[in-house]
């Protein structure tokens, strides 16, 4: 565990990359509104494309906070992450439809998912008559498309000391499978605090093919996007996890992270039909199966699908006890 521990936090001080294979957009002109702009416009530059208003009103609506406000372009640099061996994760993961009046399945192309960045904190259980315990806490939350093979999140770490103060280190990181093995890296450059509104989009670039990652701190009105060479994204299950990347028996343990709210969690899936034409479908949550997990110690992470674009995965401590004969 320490390794594992020590790997990551050297793997941040490594040298910051303009990564080959990685398109950076431009942002779009300040003169030129996001609102009016061209679907082509949008693409160009790193944001997201329009919804159909009268067909997905809700998630035209999320779409139009996003992009109406004055948001300011963060240009990313990447540094490599070593990929956690052994995790455990709670979710819902979602697989597309089936219709037997086109020609092949339907594949995600697009994810997207919104969220309040948590705030790690202790459970009352590991205070102690003078000090907290001084140990350092790890969780991931993301959304994904084919689990490993490609993953957009945050990574929320934390260092509890003795004297009850908490160190917070948040950022954006992503994940994705080419050339026959898996690669992350962190995003550098667009800071996220505990508090902050998140939104991201993991998608497939219609025109280009490429994938194409869009983080937006809504908090702080900034965002970042960028293109992937040859990691042609459609996927069978889409995901939207919180995840443990070092699970252990000991605390701290992902009770630290409680709730974890998902919002505005939509999907965008292609099919073709008999004559070799693109179809396109738009989904939520809605026939989605929850994970759930149990560790150590009595804690759980159990995940409620609420409505069908929300999602609550609370993790928490519940104590074992014995059942008292009357």
């Amino acid at each position: 565990m320490a390794s594992q521990l020590t790997d990551s936090f050297q793997a941040l001080k490594l040298v910051h990359l303009e990564l080959p294979g990685h398109t950076i957009p431009k942002p779009l002109p300040p003169n030129q509104s996001r609102l009016s702009a061209s679907n082509d416009a949008l693409r160009q530059h790193g944001l997201p494309p329009r919804p159909d208003k009268e067909n997905l009103p809700k998630e035209y609506a999320a779409w139009e906070h996003t992009v109406s406000r004055a948001l300011n372009f963060i240009r990313p640099t990447f540094t490599h992450l070593p990929i956690p061996q052994k995790e455990e994760y709670s979710g819902a993961t979602n697989v597309p439809l089936k219709d037997d009046s086109i020609g092949s399945n339907y594949k995600f192309t697009q994810v997207t998912g919104s969220w309040l960045v948590s705030r790690p904190s202790p459970q009352n259980w590991a205070f102690k008559e003078h000090y907290w315990l001084a140990k350092e806490f790890f969780a991931e939350t993301w959304i994904g498309i084919d689990d490993k093979n490609f993953r957009v999140g945050l990574a929320q770490n934390c260092t509890t000391s003795y004297h009850q103060d908490t160190e917070y280190i948040v950022y954006p990181w992503y994940q994705f499978f080419k050339d026959g093995k898996h690669h992350r890296y962190r995003i550098h450059g667009l800071a996220v605090r505990p508090g902050d509104l998140v939104r991201v989009y993991a998608s497939r670039d219609h025109v280009s093919k490429q994938s194409k990652v869009s983080f937006y701190n809504e908090s702080s009105a900034t965002y970042s996007s960028f293109f992937i060479d040859d990691v042609p994204l459609k996927g069978d299950k889409a995901f939207w996890i919180v995840a443990d990347p070092y699970p252990k028996k000991v605390d701290p343990t992902l009770s630290y992270l409680g709730v974890t709210n998902f919002f505005d969690c939509y999907t965008n899936q292609v099919g073709a039909d008999k004559m070799g034409e693109d179809v396109d479908t738009h989904s939520g949550l809605n026939g989605a199966a929850v994970l759930n997990i149990v560790e150590a110690e009595g804690t759980t992470s159990t995940a409620s699908v609420r409505e069908d674009d929300i999602l609550t995965i609370t993790s928490e401590v519940r104590e074992y006890r014995e059942k008292v004969e009357p």
